[in-house]
Parts: C-alpha cells; structure tokens; sequence
C-alpha cells in the first residue's frame, strides 16, 4: 500500500483496469458484431478487421466473434483473387487483364488498395504510352510469346515514328531541290 502512496500504481490495481477494459471492450465489440453480422461483408470489411483485431489482442472468442471471423474469411479470399490476379496481369502486362483486376478492385464496397492494385494504377495512369509498350515487349519475351513480341514491337516503332513525323516531311530531306528552284 505504501507503493501506492509514492506515485506506483499496484499491479492488482493495473490488473483491475485492464479487466474493466476487457469487460467493456468484449461488450462493444460483441454488441457491434451482432449488427455487423446482418450486413454485407464488403460494406462493413475495415471495421470487421478492426473489431476482429482488438478481439484478439483481448482474447475473446465467442460464437458471435466466430461467425465474424469467416464473414471476414470470405470478404478477404475475395480480396486475395483479386490481388493474386493482379500479380500475374501485372506479369504479363496485359491491358485487358490490368483493367479487368482494377475494375474488380474498385467495384467492392471498401476499396481495396494492396501494393498490388496500386502498382496496377501506377502502370495504367502514370506510365508512358511508348514507356508501358517498352514493359509490354520486355515481358513477351520473358513469356516467349511470339505474336505478342512481333505486335509489341510494331506499336513501339509506330509510337517512335509518330514522335518523330517532322523528321520524315520532304522538304527536310536536303537531296530534294527547293520548290522554288523548280519553278
């Protein structure tokens, strides 16, 4: 008791308080669950993963934390997919394939936003056209895609000359008499 009287708090006071916490911590989380349990996985999935979290840091386990537990299961295998597909879209450098996972992405109710889908948006909105085709041909190749390679390697000469059209006009070309000197 002098302890206490110092400034140090008892540990049979600390144990107190962090039982009250747990008591009303199991209660929220117990009470917020059950209504979680009626909606839809997707609207609710960050919250779900923050009461799930804080369930586990204080032990609870409970019928209702277990139902919990595979609606989260469920929403997250989803989430999985999406990001297990993106991998190889972003392998093989697809457009089709990197649109399809980001459009399946943002279609949840809680956007999901892994390293993955974030390198899927970087590669679409914020890499060159001529730089992407540049990635496009590096991984036909790694493939081994043929037709891929031969179509990549067409739409980088074609993106190269179209930067450069004012190289090809007729008057540039120093061997052509002058129009004037014809006339």
């Amino acid at each position: 008791a002098k302890a206490d009287t110092v400034g140090f708090e008892m540990k049979l006071m600390r144990d107190a308080r962090w039982m009250l916490h747990v008591f009303e911590e199991e209660e929220r989380i117990e009470r917020l669950l059950q209504s979680y349990l009626r909606c839809d996985p997707e609207e609710v999935f960050g919250e779900l993963a923050e009461l799930l979290k804080t369930a586990d840091e204080i032990g609870l386990d409970s019928k209702t934390v277990n139902q919990a537990r595979g609606m989260f299961a469920q929403a997250r295998r989803a989430r999985d997919k999406i990001d297990e597909d993106g991998k190889r879209a972003v392998e093989s450098l697809k457009v089709a394939e990197l649109k399809n996972v980001l459009d399946r992405a943002n279609a949840l109710k809680y956007p999901h936003r892994s390293p993955t889908i974030e390198k899927i948006i970087s590669l679409i909105y914020d890499t060159s056209k001529d730089d992407f085709v540049k990635m496009q041909l590096k991984a036909s190749v790694a493939q081994g895609d043929r037709e891929r390679i031969v179509a990549t390697t067409i739409k980088l000469r074609e993106i190269s000359l179209g930067k450069q059209t004012g190289m090809f006009a007729f008057r540039r070309f120093s061997l052509l008499i002058a129009p004037e000197e014809w006339a």
